[in-house]
């Protein structure tokens, strides 16, 4: 349950509630490799570049195919970012190495790919999501993470591309609807941004009563568990941003309240 919640806050671009489930997860299930990648993927787009690091190496660590890669004793001076991202980067290469022609594993690009994004190697990274997009093309998270990387390297067409492959495969995707809104921003589509951003928010609020329901049921464990259930302030302080783009100050400081309503009258969402 804990993992499913944690991918879908990652989904509702509602990071820090993914974090939560998903350490919870990997604290009830040490061995759940997917936990592991997901938490890597939150806690690069956090900015704790160490954590993520550390969590790519469980996941190598905890691979039957993979763990005999990982040396009985760590190298030492591992306490940079740099040496612990070399090292770490080291052990994805060369599991990508153990299979050549066409056995290899999409995980491991995917794990390439957000070392990379870390690194900011973002045109190498393209190239990981790509292979992995290769094996695995109706994979709408991956479209996104696809996408935002584009995004990282000013191509915004091609991410917007990314994003409209990932929304027709999951149509209530939240990231990727507002990605979209971020990469109109950059294109000056002002309009077409806050009209994403409004879809997001709508989105989210329907989520809520689903989130919230989940969540009950794990209360015991402490409110610091529970997943969040409010709407983005992030994708609230874009939408602000795009209403005083389009001349729409009184629209700007509905954002403020918090108030999707207000914008009915002039916005299909």
């Amino acid at each position: 349950m804990w993992l499913q919640l944690g991918l879908k806050q990652q989904e509702n671009e509602q990071e820090q509630a993914a974090v939560a489930a998903l350490r919870k997860a990997i604290t009830l299930d040490p061995e759940s490799l997917g936990a592991h990648l997901a938490l890597a993927v939150s806690y690069t787009n956090e900015g704790y570049q160490m954590d993520a690091y550390d969590e790519l190496h469980e996941w190598v660590s905890r691979h039957d195919r993979y763990k005999s890669l990982v040396p009985d004793v760590a190298p030492e001076n591992m306490s940079s970012s740099e040496a612990r991202k070399a090292y770490v980067q080291d052990l994805f290469i060369k599991a990508a190495r153990m299979s050549p022609g066409q056995d290899w594993d999409p995980d491991v690009q995917i794990a390439l790919g957000v070392l990379f994004n870390i690194s900011t190697e973002y045109e190498k990274a393209v190239d990981c999501f790509k292979a992995a997009l290769s094996k695995r093309p109706d994979d709408y998270i991956l479209w996104n993470r696809l996408g935002a990387t584009q995004a990282h390297v000013g191509n915004n067409k091609e991410a917007t591309a990314a994003y409209f492959r990932a929304l027709e495969l999951h149509p209530s995707f939240i990231r990727a609807r507002y990605n979209m809104s971020l990469a109109s921003t950059n294109m000056g589509q002002h309009r077409e941004a806050a009209e994403n951003c409004l879809i997001a928010l709508s989105l989210q609020q329907r989520e809520m009563q689903t989130i919230d329901s989940k969540g009950k049921a794990a209360q015991m464990d402490g409110p610091q568990m529970m997943p969040a259930s409010g709407m983005s302030a992030t994708i609230w302080n874009a939408l602000q941003l795009s209403m005083y783009m389009v001349g729409e100050p009184k629209l700007a400081e509905a954002c403020e309240r918090q108030d999707l309503d207000a914008f009915r009258q002039k916005f299909d969402f």
